[in-house]
């Protein structure tokens, strides 16, 4: 019959073997499985933690939760610029560097995702997600013979239309008046537009938008007829405020988001 530990031998050992690890002064050593309260010690971590003397014991396995997602999402980085430089290699283009944004999934929450920036041999500098770069196979946009270009200036343009129900659609181009005036054959009529000669910021203010309409009324916002192909639309009754200016939609989108990351930190 093996001997039961004794508190001084147990805080012995902690001290000796997991330095990275401290427990709260005056805690009781009950058995292997029972959790011990404390404090990560890592350098940058800090967090509060309650491991098993078990787990302690395995002197190659983490102790902290906190420590442990650091840790996925740093491997999971390192696979997916790993990935992106591979691709990029292979298609000819430069990787200028790399960024994370953290996005509200309509499913899973809040998530972090890697964006790089990449230049082409033609010139032009533009950020794509590792997905889009590696599983899509998307360029360059501006060696795309279409397609919106974030190198030339832009306009974000808000639709409306009212058939039996009251319906908005936004979209980015960098010829808006071609693009809103094809919709005028499905009864949608032009209610505002605001121009950028940065053509980066139409696109930036778009996904801000399309995440919020996506979270509140799902993936599918509009049937999927030509007329919805780039734009995306929404009906009155989805939670969706109807405006009739863009300025007013982009404040309430990022108002939003504002708030969400707010209750999140």
């Amino acid at each position: 019959m093996t001997a039961k530990l004794t508190q001084e031998f147990v805080d012995e050992w902690l001290a000796k073997h997991r330095p990275d690890f401290k427990p709260v002064d005056g805690w009781v050593y009950v058995n292997n499985k029972t959790p011990i309260p404390g404090r990560c010690l890592v350098e940058g971590c800090g967090a509060e933690c309650a491991p098993m003397l078990s787990n302690l014991k395995r002197l190659e396995q983490g102790h902290c939760n906190d420590c442990g997602d650091r840790t996925k999402t740093e491997k999971k980085r390192a696979h997916t610029e790993g990935e992106v430089r591979r691709e990029a290699a292979e298609r000819g283009y430069e990787v200028v560097g790399f960024f994370t944004k953290r996005y509200k999934h309509y499913k899973s929450g809040f998530e972090d995702k890697t964006f790089a920036t990449l230049r082409c041999g033609c010139g032009n500098v533009w950020n794509v997600s590792q997905s889009n770069l590696c599983s899509h196979g998307n360029g360059c946009p501006d060696c795309s013979p279409g397609g919106y270009k974030t190198s030339k200036p832009g306009a974000i343009y808000l639709l409306g239309r009212s058939d039996g129900v009251e319906e908005r659609g936004f979209g980015i181009s960098n010829e808006w008046p071609k693009r809103t005036k094809s919709y005028e054959p499905f009864n949608w009529r032009l209610l505002d537009v605001i121009e950028f000669e940065d053509g980066q910021v139409p696109l930036d203010i778009e996904t801000i938008i399309k995440g919020v309409v996506r979270e509140i009324a799902g993936r599918s916002v509009a049937p999927d007829s030509y007329y919805y192909r780039n734009t995306e639309a929404f009906a009155e009754g989805k939670g969706i405020p109807m405006f009739d200016d863009v300025r007013s939609l982009i404040l309430w989108a990022v108002a939003r988001v504002g708030s969400r990351e707010e209750a999140a930190a």
